[in-house]
């Protein structure tokens, strides 16, 4: 999106205030954002029973996908929240990725 926008205003579609304050008010989107996420880490400890302990609580393994060989999306679901969680083979090591991948291809 940002670069969508610094081409608007180089091609002069958008005056710069204009710009500017487009841009003010992705940073903010962007802090919450990302503020977001980074209160979504933490250890996963894996069940036979398709559930997953995560952020002290007992999650129930809804569907998985893996898009690549390095990203693993993940929906969990308990009581009323769902939530879509992402695996990146960098937050763990390879050898827990794989394992994980294989636990949630089973399930």
């Amino acid at each position: 999106m940002a670069s969508l926008l610094s081409f608007l205003m180089f091609v002069d579609v958008l005056p710069v205030p204009v710009w500017w304050l487009l841009c003010e008010w992705l940073w903010g989107e962007y802090l919450c954002a990302r503020i977001q996420l980074a209160s979504l880490h933490g250890p996963l400890i894996l069940f036979d029973d398709r559930h997953i302990e995560w952020r002290h609580n007992r999650w129930q393994l809804v569907h998985t996908r893996l898009l690549t060989s390095r990203l693993l999306i993940i929906e969990l679901k308990h009581a009323h929240q769902d939530y879509w969680l992402a695996v990146s083979r960098d937050a763990c090591s390879d050898k827990d990725f794989r394992l994980l991948s294989l636990f949630c291809r089973n399930c």
